[in-house]
């Protein structure tokens, strides 16, 4: 078994939305999005590993990482 360093992974805030896709999102120049016309059912803080839980109903859902310039995510077309 392989043991995880303390200062492996980065926290993050993430927050889970709707399904989204491309067009319900802008996006800047850099490539991160904003203004998710989808709605919002989840936000939640990493463990400074990096590491989260959360409990959600089966579905599908779009995962964003808040990062100093935006959300991010990597969508896929649909």
């Amino acid at each position: 078994e392989t043991k995880r360093s303390p200062h492996y992974g980065v926290q993050r805030t993430i927050h889970v939305y709707e399904l989204t896709t491309i067009d319900q999102v802008s996006r800047s120049p850099e490539g991160f999005f904003s203004d998710i016309q989808t709605k919002l059912i989840v936000t939640v803080t990493t463990k400074p590993d990096g590491s989260f839980n959360l409990r959600l109903p089966p579905g599908e859902y779009s995962v964003f990482v808040e990062e100093p310039k935006g959300l991010y995510a990597r969508m896929q077309p649909l």
